[in-house]
């Protein structure tokens, strides 16, 4: 039987206990999220603006624009819980994916990871994190679709990348790309263990790239 939202949330705070994180409970509401929703809404305004006019480059061009730029203030939450507190959220999504996985659902992750083909060392943060957004929309979930997304905001705020010598950019895409290959394979296998791991070792790579 599926769980509802209420007994993923539980499963996600006795995780929390037996990690240690619990006190990201308390840490996710010092998120601005009225702001990030303020946000959220301008980039849904802008987007539906150029499809108005009928471009679909136009759009798409939009809402990358608006992305790349930087919210104005700076999230109280540190860098450390940011990284906790995604890879405890992504886990649960990769194991909700998982359950739920259908053929259509795993022809969304492929063309989802297909993305992935064009980043290189001139992508931009949002270009980076674009297939974990993605995995965050599959699951249908909304409060684990909202709190990633909140998480994603403040890793993009957060992110080196963009200030790094151009030989950095370069690994550091390699390494994504090949993590994020790793997590779909598993996923679409239904290999809750592999996606697991492949969730934490994204972590592990991502830690010296926030500030």
């Amino acid at each position: 039987m599926a769980k509802t939202s209420a007994e993923r949330m539980s499963s996600m705070r006795e995780r929390q206990r037996a990690s240690g994180l619990a006190t990201l409970t308390i840490v996710v509401p010092r998120v601005d999220v009225p702001h990030l929703r303020a946000l959220a809404k301008r980039r849904t305004a802008l987007h539906d603006d150029a499809r108005a006019r009928g471009s679909t480059r136009a759009a798409s061009s939009a809402a990358l624009q608006f992305d790349a730029s930087p919210p104005p203030t700076r999230s109280a939450i540190s860098s450390r819980d940011v990284r906790k507190l995604r890879e405890l959220l992504e886990v649960t999504a990769v194991g909700l994916l998982i359950e739920r996985m259908t053929p259509r659902l795993a022809r969304r992750v492929d063309r989802a990871l297909a993305q992935d083909a064009s980043l290189d060392h001139r992508a931009n943060t949002p270009e980076l994190q674009r297939f974990h957004r993605a995995l965050a929309e599959f699951t249908g979930d909304e409060t684990l679709r909202f709190l990633l997304r909140v998480a994603l905001n403040v890793t993009e705020e957060r992110s080196t990348f963009v200030s790094r010598p151009l030989a950095e950019r370069r690994a550091v895409v390699g390494r994504i790309r090949r993590s994020n290959e790793r997590i779909a394979r598993a996923v679409v296998a239904r290999d809750r263990t592999r996606a697991e791991q492949a969730v934490r070792r994204y972590f592990a790579e991502l830690e010296d790239w926030l500030e």
